[in-house]
């Protein structure tokens, strides 16, 4: 009986592995779903966009973007935490689905142990912008008058945990200063207020450049640790001397937990290769998004950090959703 059993156990690994090998020749052999957290039109939505032909042509199957908006990604996000590990569903997410986990209590997946990470590709470096209106041309001069005003600068944002909303909260820390948070439904709204002066700042995406060209907003440095590519001659916060200032909304490529090795490892290697495409980084650049790619496990550490950082941030806040 004992041989028996080692035998049907030897049969039964043999025919996993089979199977598991097979289903990694095969795969693709259909669409694949691109779960979108986020509505149509967006800068998120725009540079799904512009990964998913090149994806297609790379893996010879159609990828599908399904945008599923709601609760600050979470709806979109839930969905690819609830496929099935085969490869035919990834998502999309960015810095909110870090924040989400340090300001909302009740969260269906765990950011980090439900999904399997697959790669960073994108990161942006926000400006941070005030209206021509605010008596400053550099930061110092910014933190001065704020000081000597204390809550009358309201700062803006596209919504209550964003990055631009974290990225007013850090520079309230950083800097010792007291400003207002007006969230708005979205980035549009928020920048169509700060152009017309009915808030003084905003640390907007860097699609904002034409109108700091035409001088409807005055850009002071950017929020990341390292120079912007569209703004190379704007100091960085901490250049601009904020002490430890760094933010920076990222974008990355998760699929369900427990995805194939082998269906990882390909969905990594293509998408690494397609966003070093110089054409492909210069149309994501018009969008203010800097390429950044990393491995599966780099991806992971680096979501594991961010949720801890946005926990931190969260402690020292009073952080409400709306």
């Amino acid at each position: 009986m004992r041989r028996v059993f080692l035998f049907s156990a030897a049969v039964l690994a043999c025919a996993s592995l089979t199977a598991t090998a097979t289903t990694a020749q095969e795969w693709p052999a259909k669409p694949i779903r691109f779960i979108v957290p986020f509505t149509p039109g967006g800068v998120t939505d725009t540079i799904s966009r512009l990964l998913q032909e090149p994806l297609s042509e790379a893996l010879k199957q159609p990828v599908v973007i399904e945008n599923k908006p709601g609760a600050g990604g979470t709806t979109g996000t839930e969905i690819v935490t609830r496929s099935e590990p085969d490869g035919y569903t990834i998502g999309l997410v960015i810095s909110t689905h870090a924040a989400n986990a340090a300001i909302r209590k009740k969260l269906s997946f765990d950011p980090v142990k439900d999904i399997t990470p697959i790669t960073r590709f994108g990161v942006n470096n926000l400006p941070l912008c005030v209206h021509p209106s605010v008596p400053v041309k550099t930061v110092a001069e910014l933190i001065e008058y704020a000081k000597k005003n204390p809550g009358k600068i309201s700062y803006a944002s596209s919504g209550v945990g964003s990055a631009q909303h974290f990225a007013g909260e850090i520079l309230k820390i950083k800097a010792g200063i007291d400003m207002v948070h007006i969230p708005y439904r979205g980035g549009a709204p928020a920048i169509a207020d700060l152009l017309a002066g009915r808030v003084q700042l905003m640390f907007p995406s860097p699609a904002i450049k034409p109108h700091v060209e035409s001088g409807k907003v005055l850009a002071l440095a950017v929020s990341n640790n390292e120079r912007s590519k569209l703004f190379p001659a704007l100091p960085t916060l901490i250049e601009a001397g904020v002490p430890d200032y760094s933010l920076v909304e990222w974008y990355a490529i998760i699929g369900p937990a427990n995805l194939p090795p082998a269906v990882l490892e390909r969905l990594n290697r293509e998408i690494v290769r397609i966003v070093q495409d110089p054409e492909l980084q210069s149309r994501m650049l018009q969008q203010g998004v800097e390429m950044v790619t990393s491995t599966p496990d780099g991806l992971r550490t680096w979501i594991a950090e961010e949720v801890d950082r946005y926990k931190d941030l969260v402690s020292k806040v009073t952080i409400e959703l709306e």
